[in-house]
């Protein structure tokens, strides 16, 4: 993967987060959507509630963290986690150059080719409060 950055978008003393999910993770994820996770406050732990006949399945994807300052225009990384010809969701986020909000991108696609490049890639920041 080859990923053009817009580095000014960022806080120049973070990294930016590469999270990398395959078909068959994205397959799971379709599968549970249905589910609920909601935390008890009497045992103080996450409980987990899916319609009956759909199974809840923990979720671990690639996960890749670059520092900024490493970054220049794009950043290049290697999975073994794709295969050409399958589905993926890549998800990027870091914290923005305003040091308070997170701005981040969701990106979906089939890869053609072992070298993926993505470019013009459609950004969203939060907007918080920051003081």
């Amino acid at each position: 993967f080859t990923i053009l950055i817009d580095t000014a978008m960022f806080s120049q003393k973070e990294s930016l987060r590469f999270i990398l999910w395959n078909a068959d993770q994205l397959k799971l994820l379709d599968n549970t959507a249905s589910c609920v996770i909601s935390y008890n406050p009497e045992s103080q732990q996450e409980e987990i509630h899916c319609p009956e006949g759909v199974e809840y399945f923990e979720m671990n994807p690639e996960e890749i963290i670059i520092s900024l300052q490493e970054i220049r225009d794009s950043v290049t990384f290697e999975t073994d986690h794709i295969s050409v010809g399958e589905r993926y969701r890549l998800l990027i986020n870091g914290l923005g150059s305003d040091n308070c909000n997170t701005t981040s991108a969701s990106i979906e696609g089939t890869t053609r080719k072992a070298d993926v490049v993505i470019e013009n890639i459609q950004w969203a920041t939060t907007l918080m409060a920051c003081l």
